[in-house]
């Protein structure tokens, strides 16, 4: 309702945003009936709900109608994908070996990789007991 701007003399017009032209917004006017055909394109009918995903694609089922699908269609399922690591996940989408020092080029130890836990020094006042007097 908001976007519709006059109904006078069988136009309406409306602003809709131009997705083509750098989303501006714009004004269009159309004829009554041509207005009015394309509003109920968007109304469904009585009965329906709109819903994003339906059918095989719905979450509640959708690994048994996929199997069902792929058994139907006589394909194989996908191959599980190899969990990758930090190191694998670097390279690939840097280029950067981080298994190897950036200077010299030698592998790293694995317990250089990864990183070192703080030391936890404890402070004067943890080292203490609890003192009631």
């Amino acid at each position: 309702n908001h976007r519709l701007l006059a109904c006078e003399n069988g136009q309406v017009r409306f602003a809709y945003r131009d997705r083509a032209d750098g989303d501006r917004k714009k004004t269009a006017a159309l004829s009554v009936e041509t207005f009015i055909g394309r509003f109920l394109r968007h109304v469904l009918p009585s009965g329906f709900m709109r819903i994003r995903h339906y059918g095989f694609l719905a979450n509640r089922a959708k690994q048994s109608c996929l199997a069902q699908c792929r058994e139907q269609l006589q394909a194989s399922p996908p191959e599980p994908l190899e969990p990758k690591t930090a190191a694998d996940w670097m390279m690939e989408l840097t280029g950067v070996d981080v298994t190897r020092c950036p200077h010299c080029g030698a592998p790293l130890e694995s317990d250089e990789v990864a990183p070192q836990p703080r030391s936890r020094a404890r402070s004067r006042r943890d080292a203490t007991s609890w003192d009631t007097s």
